[in-house]
């Protein structure tokens, strides 16, 4: 009995002797990863009561029955979870501090010069990827979740753990972020969250246009204000007569549609339009609000469209309207109405003709031209605000469609122009040779009478230099043109 308590009392004074108790954890985790720390301790006498401290609280507890046999602590990695821990040995009575380790979260932070994140085309733009404090780290970019490489576009070019555009277009707008890898422990990874860039784009001079409709209570006018480019958010104005009367914020859209009172023939004033960002501040042209209803005398023109074989290729009518802010136009052909929704013109080789409108309705081209076609066209206008407004019909044309070559008569009126044109350019050349011969005829004379010293003549004699001229006839523009030949 005495040997067993001496055995003991050794055994306590050894265990009391011994080096403390090591607690051990490798760098830093990500956010919701799981760290592992691991408590050893020297041998002491069973049971052995291990304690993982957090400052003065304690985490978590363990007991060993066997001898040399460490504790595991298993942590889930969270911000609350951060911080020193050391764990604590309890053995026969007697109880050892370990030493003292740090839990870092494992973080990657993204930042944006500027900051926030919001620039005009042609910034510069500088992301830095932030990780951990930890050697041999290497950065992943990625771009709308996309792992950035050589291929990418637009083309970007990380550089380690910054990414720099020096002339950002729109389409570097999007999401950014970056991951940070561990290569000396594990490849642990760590991602940032995402930074969403925007780029903005420049206004445009805005645009102003006016338009009228009739309802039951009377005219409705508005004012539409647009720029063709322009990133949201802006500010529209509109202004009559100098004074502001309106104004909308966009931030959707950069089209803005103000109402005003318009009634037709009446002169309501001029209107402009002003659009405003943080950086920029332009104005429209002026628009008079005055709208005048159709009316006066309504013709057609014709024009024939040839090829380069001379052959008839189309015809166009255009619609005259003596006058009218808002036409609206109508085609008939032998007293018929033509559809509204022409198709566009087809292939020239159809066989019969075809009808295209352009130019709102205004001008009506026939294609697809057959032998002996074409017809009695007329056109109608009338106000487009106004559905019960009376039309007013030009006199009828006849339009002859053939798909042969040129009649003898425009053979005939077209070689006369060119000879005309020759006439004229050889009349230009006769006039030229005698401006110079009087004037070497004058030279001389004046040089005969002169009483002094013979000198050379100040002015060398003029070389007649002949000049050519071919005459180019444009069948589709049918226009003559002379073009000198050197």
């Amino acid at each position: 009995m005495k040997i067993l308590q001496i055995y003991s009392f050794l055994l306590v004074l050894d265990c009391a002797g011994s080096a403390p108790p090591v607690l051990t954890r490798r760098g830093s985790a990500p956010l919701g990863s799981k760290a592992r720390l691991l408590c050893t301790a020297a041998a002491s006498p069973l049971p052995v009561t291990y304690q993982l401290m957090k400052s003065q609280w304690v985490v978590a507890t363990v007991t060993r029955l066997q001898e040399n046999l460490p504790a595991e602590f298993v942590i889930t990695v969270t911000k609350a979870k951060e911080g020193s821990y050391h764990c604590l040995v309890t053995a026969g009575g007697n109880t050892t501090t370990s030493n003292s380790i740090t839990l870092l979260l494992m973080r990657t932070r993204l930042t944006s010069d500027p900051n926030p994140p919001v620039l005009y085309e042609g910034s510069r733009l500088l992301l830095s990827c932030e990780g951990p404090v930890e050697s041999g780290l290497s950065y992943t970019w990625f771009f709308n979740r996309s792992v950035v490489t050589p291929q990418t576009a637009p083309p970007l070019r990380p550089a380690g753990w910054r990414l720099t555009v020096e002339h950002v277009t729109e389409q570097h707008a999007g999401r950014y972020s970056c991951m940070t890898t561990a290569r000396r422990t594990d490849n642990r990874s760590s991602s940032s969250s995402e930074l969403t860039v925007v780029v903005k784009a420049f206004l445009s001079q805005p645009r102003i246009s006016v338009s009228l409709s009739k309802e039951a209570g009377g005219y409705e006018g508005a004012v539409t204000c647009w720029t063709s480019t322009g990133s949201p958010p802006a500010s529209f104005s509109l202004f009559l007569d100098g004074q502001e009367v309106a104004s909308r914020n966009a931030s959707a859209s950069m089209t803005v549609t103000f109402p005003v009172a318009m009634v037709p023939a009446q002169d309501m004033g001029a209107a402009r339009c002003r659009v405003k960002t943080d950086i920029q501040d332009l104005w429209s042209e002026t628009q008079p609000l005055f709208v005048v209803p159709v009316g006066g005398h309504v013709e057609v023109e014709v024009e024939y469209l040839y090829g380069a074989d001379s052959k008839m290729a189309a015809a166009q009518l255009h619609c005259r309207p003596g006058r009218g802010t808002f036409p609206s136009f109508s085609w008939l052909l032998n007293g018929s109405g033509l559809p509204v929704d022409l198709l566009p013109p087809p292939p020239l080789h159809a066989a019969a003709p075809r009808y295209g409108l352009v130019d709102g309705g205004r001008s009506l081209v026939l294609t697809g031209l057959a032998p002996g076609g074409g017809g009695s066209y007329r056109c109608r206008v009338r106000d487009s605000f106004d559905d019960s407004a009376p039309w007013f019909e030009s006199p009828a044309v006849l339009v002859r469609l053939t798909a042969g070559a040129l009649t003898p008569v425009e053979i005939v009126s077209i070689s006369f122009c060119c000879f005309l044109l020759l006439v004229l350019g050889a009349g230009g050349v006769f006039v030229m040779l005698s401006l110079g011969e009087r004037r070497r005829a004058n030279i001389r004379r004046s040089s005969t009478s002169h009483s002094g010293p013979h000198l050379p003549a100040a002015v060398p004699p003029l070389t007649p230099q002949r000049s050519r001229a071919g005459v180019c006839y444009d069948a589709h523009r049918q226009t003559l043109q002379l073009i000198p030949v050197q």
